[in-house]
């Protein structure tokens, strides 16, 4: 796994102004309180490569950069509010296209033409042609991980919550992985005891806690 430093980024006048402030486990911490600057915002990431690679003698792909921003209070909130909205917007469009085409597949195995499970499915036969063709994206690759809780009455009447592929869902949880963070989301235990937590703090809001894993 490639190193990781952490850039603080700030506008200074006319400039933006960048210090290197923490490094990933193991990584060489030369670079640390390094200082770059730029004219554009758009430049400082690129200066701020072009510095640690400089101080370390290495490649610009031998190691990873995380910029983080100064940014006025109001400003910061807004834009993390904006960040927070663009991953659950990814996260149920990846899910919906799942499920779509795992609807479609199954319909079409039933002898079902594209044009009727079109018409199931509320979309266009094209579209539904487009899911059937198309190849589903592992949630391993992506920097956030989705999971779902669903809500339907067991055989005592008693509702109760569990994360299955089928049924209504109640609740969509994004996990997001901060660059630089362990592959803690390609690990199925890990991801069960993210389950777990959210089903409690759901079913017993009094005494259940959702922590970071």
């Amino acid at each position: 796994m490639k190193p990781t430093y952490q850039v603080k980024a700030w506008k200074d006048d006319s400039w933006w102004l960048a210090r290197v402030v923490a490094a990933s486990e193991g990584a060489d911490e030369t670079p640390l309180n390094a200082i770059t600057q730029a004219k554009s915002l758009a430049k400082i990431e690129e200066m701020a490569h072009d510095l640690i690679a400089t101080i370390l003698d290495a490649e610009d792909d031998t190691f990873d950069v995380c910029m983080e921003y100064d940014l006025p209070e109001d400003a910061e909130a807004l834009l993390r509010d904006a960040a927070g909205a663009r991953r659950w917007l990814e996260a149920a469009q990846s899910l919906w296209q799942g499920r779509s085409a795992a609807a479609a597949r199954a319909l079409t195995a039933q002898g079902l033409s594209l044009r009727e499970a079109a018409k199931l499915l509320g979309l266009s036969y094209q579209r539904v042609d487009q899911l059937l063709q198309g190849q589903a994206v592992d949630d391993a690759d992506r920097a956030w991980v989705a999971v779902e809780v669903k809500s339907y009455p067991n055989t005592t009447g008693a509702p109760h919550r569990e994360f299955e592929p089928e049924g209504r869902s109640d609740l969509l949880v994004v996990f997001s992985r901060h660059p630089g963070q362990t592959d803690w989301h390609r690990s199925s235990s890990a991801l069960q005891e993210i389950r777990e937590r959210v089903a409690r703090a759901i079913t017993e809001p009094d005494s259940a806690r959702v922590e970071a894993g």
